[in-house]
């Protein structure tokens, strides 16, 4: 592990810490109180902050990214497990390759588009949920409510349940629909 200690950190005018990484490290974990953003990153990341988190161009075995209520933006990545939790802040998702995704996300809105995903599975609340231009192999949805909006998808299994608002999908394509009841 490598602790910076706050008084040997000298900020640029922008308040930018810059970390390079070396290629040889195979894990880092990021504890941040202030603002992330990693990109054309390589190793394998474990992220928790408070601020807002902006990812892209990365290429990993696993991504886990924990956010409280601080927008998350994951763009260009390609890796083999993402694993995402957060609160009520946005979640945006796109461009993303990847063998299995994992969404926790409370009360904050999830947007989502360009995904290429054996395995999606949704964890949400209340906030609306948009999926579009994508291709699902498998994609499980629980949902506690909010609308729930899917646009020029296919998936080849749909499962799951989504609770309180309708489930709109607009040119889709799902070979095998086992959504649970929707109220």
């Amino acid at each position: 592990m490598i602790r910076v200690p706050l008084t040997s950190i000298k900020f640029a005018e922008k308040k930018r810490l810059r970390l390079y990484i070396p290629e040889q490290m195979e894990h880092i974990s990021i504890r941040s109180n202030c603002p992330v953003s990693l990109k054309d990153v390589s190793t394998n990341i474990d992220l928790k902050g408070s601020h807002v988190c902006t990812i892209k161009s990365v290429t990993m075995e696993q991504l886990t990214v924990s956010v409280e209520d601080a927008a998350c933006t994951i763009k260009g990545a390609s890796v083999k497990a993402l694993v995402l939790h957060a609160n009520d802040a946005p979640v945006s998702i796109k461009d993303v390759d990847a063998t299995s995704v994992q969404l926790h996300v409370m009360d904050g809105p999830v947007s989502m588009s360009g995904l290429h995903v054996d395995s999606l599975w949704m964890e949400t609340g209340d906030g609306p949920k948009t999926v579009r231009h994508s291709t699902i192999k498998e994609m499980i949805v629980q949902s506690t409510g909010g609308p729930f909006s899917m646009k020029e998808l296919h998936v080849d299994v749909l499962k799951g349940q989504v609770e309180g608002h309708a489930v709109h999908m607009k040119d889709c394509v799902v070979k095998d629909n086992q959504l649970g009841e929707i109220r």
